[in-house]
């Protein structure tokens, strides 16, 4: 007993570390300044209108919320 409980720890050690570093990546992403020499459309696409948004500085948090695949390589245990 004492042995799987080390196990377990030793599991939840190595996610949270990997969830800290994973949290340190993304607080220094930054979206860089568009630069281009394509012709504007008539129309703004909703995407693009997003990114300036974030650049302006119009949202003051932003959650990502990802599906299958993400937590694993984070190094949360998938519990086959």
């Amino acid at each position: 007993m004492s042995r799987n409980f080390s196990q377990t720890r030793s599991i939840q050690n190595n996610a949270r570390s990997g969830l800290k570093d994973l949290s340190n990546k993304f607080s220094k992403v930054q979206i860089a300044n568009k630069t281009t020499n394509q012709q504007a459309s008539a129309k703004p696409s909703p995407l693009n209108n997003l990114i300036e948004s974030i650049k302006a500085g119009k949202y003051k948090r932003i959650v990502i919320l990802a599906g299958a695949g993400i937590s694993t390589p984070s190094g949360i245990p998938d519990f086959r």
